[in-house]
């Protein structure tokens, strides 16, 4: 796999298989009742079900999704809009968020 490139949706389930997981069982043991809600991480940025699904394969979140954990740009909060609470300044903006 390329550097810094997103693992593919077929790998991630791939390798969960392989552990004698699904995405379901994730859901389900995590206290959803929505079992498809931890496959929503697929589709768009929820550091939760991300972290839920990193921990299941015993590797960091930003492994997976190296591009929604990019440390050159700004913190971000949940679904990927800035924190407007954090009090630190943004090295490749100079700008401090308020």
């Amino acid at each position: 796999m390329i550097e810094n490139q997103d693992w593919h949706p077929a790998d991630i389930k791939c390798a969960l298989h392989k552990k004698g997981l699904t995405l379901r069982k994730l859901s389900k043991d995590n206290g959803y009742k929505n079992q498809n809600s931890v496959a929503k991480a697929f589709q768009q940025p929820w550091p939760k079900a991300e972290r839920i699904i990193a921990k299941a394969l015993e590797v960091e979140p930003e492994v997976l999704w190296p591009s929604r954990y990019d440390h050159r740009r700004p913190k971000r909060g949940i679904g990927g809009k800035p924190c407007h609470k954090a009090k630190t300044e943004y090295p490749c903006q100079g700008v401090s968020a308020t």
